[in-house]
């Protein structure tokens, strides 16, 4: 019969759980704005693009009626498809790899919130920073973080050893190292 697993071990299964399902769900997120661009062939945050062109969507094409299906291709081209490919990608290393743990999986999905910051910063150098596109990056970012931060221990123990024995209290860590004793 085996030992029962100590309270700590479980939660760091149910952290690890609970961590591949918000990345899958970033994956979700992007496959769905993906669908959005494809079908649409226009980005749903129109303000942004507004801001940075210095007229409304529509105005846009006003003057060149044929940038519209330039502008459509490239939406649809980049964002789409490439949007599609990458949520795809993200939510089939999250169900698998990462979910069982594999530290290179670990390191892949970084990708995820240092996507969300570059695209933040890039609006705002642009000064095209909106409500919908702000709220979007921030989430992407904080889902994504906290499912890369929330399973460290899983995928790198000896290191998170090393921390939260760095951590106890210098009298416990004494004790701890002290050889026990047996009086009679």
């Amino acid at each position: 019969m085996a030992a029962p697993r100590a309270p700590y071990l479980r939660d760091l299964e149910e952290k690890r759980r609970h961590a591949w399902v918000l990345l899958f769900g970033c994956g979700a997120l992007l496959v769905f704005s993906a669908l959005y661009w494809l079908a649409q062939g226009r980005p749903f945050d129109r303000g942004a693009y507004e801001i940075i062109g210095g007229a409304a969507w529509g105005h846009l094409f006003a003057f060149d009626p044929a940038s519209r299906s330039v502008v459509s291709a490239i939406v649809r081209g980049l964002g789409g498809n490439m949007g599609l490919i990458a949520g795809v990608l993200v939510m089939i290393i999250a169900a698998n790899g990462y979910r069982c743990g594999e530290r290179w999986t670990w390191y892949a999905m970084w990708v995820l919130p240092l996507e969300a910051a570059i695209d933040l910063a890039t609006l705002a150098g642009y000064d095209a920073l909106t409500p919908t596109s702000a709220a979007w990056d921030i989430g992407i970012f904080l889902l994504a973080m906290t499912g890369l931060v929330l399973p460290y221990a899983t995928f790198f123990p000896e290191e998170a050893l090393a921390l939260r024995e760095s951590r106890r209290p210098r009298a416990l860590h004494a004790r701890a190292s002290r050889p026990e004793t047996h009086r009679h």
